[in-house]
């Protein structure tokens, strides 16, 4: 989930299938605020944004110059103990900051 992924020469498309889950746990929209999990926990949807896309140019947008076809967050909501979605677990709140994520996704494109 936070480690920098080897590259080795190949003809084949390599995708990231599962990475990321920062966990924010949001009151009021949570499924339990006793229990929690995640791999790395903040405490703000900046704090959660910022680290987020840190990780991101951190790991994949160099990854994709050595050959990263697709990759995947994980995950888009929260469920149960894990609060490490971008949309709460009710899905009526998205966590993030979405004017920092469209800039993000301009440094996705090729």
């Amino acid at each position: 989930y936070f480690r920098e992924y080897k590259f080795e020469p190949s003809d084949r498309p390599v995708v990231l299938s599962e990475f990321g889950g920062y966990s924010l746990k949001f009151p009021g929209h949570t499924y339990s605020l006793k229990r929690n999990y995640g791999y790395g926990n903040t405490s703000s949807c900046d704090e959660l944004s910022d680290k987020i896309i840190a990780l991101y140019e951190r790991e994949i947008v160099p990854a994709i110059k050595k050959g990263l076809c697709a990759s995947i967050y994980t995950q888009i909501t929260d469920v149960e103990e894990e609060t490490n979605g971008l949309y709460t677990y009710d899905r009526k709140v998205c966590k993030v900051n979405i004017t920092k994520f469209k800039e993000l996704s301009k440094k996705l494109r090729l």
